[in-house]
């Protein structure tokens, strides 16, 4: 009798396509920053210096802020998209143009969840406080 009165309040589920893109950016840029370190090593490159000093800071906060995503704050889904940007457009713009090649994997560990994120707005919006 007692159970029936009382109110089964569930926590609303994160987003699966917010899971996917906070997973993805974690690992991602977790090798990312491995690969280009070891060809900096390896190679001496300019490039990984390069790499180290401009994004170095925006991949860390990523990594915090795909971390968070699960308190599902609306700030901290900002805060991966302002940061997803810069990191985004150096590797398909900066890097290219440095080496002559084609963009890295930093490029599409970015472009990826940034989709993701943006196609799953409002699902993460409806639960996000």
């Amino acid at each position: 009798m007692e159970q029936n009165n009382q109110q089964v309040t569930q926590k609303p589920v994160l987003p699966i396509k917010t899971k996917n893109a906070a997973w993805w950016i974690i690992i991602g840029n977790i090798i990312s920053i491995i690969w280009i370190t070891l060809i900096g090593l390896f190679f001496e490159s300019h490039i990984s210096i390069l790499f180290l000093t401009f994004s170095l800071p925006y991949v860390i906060s990523l990594i915090v802020s795909s971390l968070l995503l699960s308190f599902k704050k609306k700030w901290l889904w900002w805060l991966t998209i302002i940061c997803l940007i810069p990191l985004f457009s150096f590797s398909f713009i900066m890097l290219p143009a440095i080496t002559f090649s084609l963009p890295s994997f930093l490029g599409v560990s970015t472009l990826i969840p940034f989709v993701l994120l943006l196609s799953d707005r409002k699902n993460f919006w409806k639960i996000a406080t």
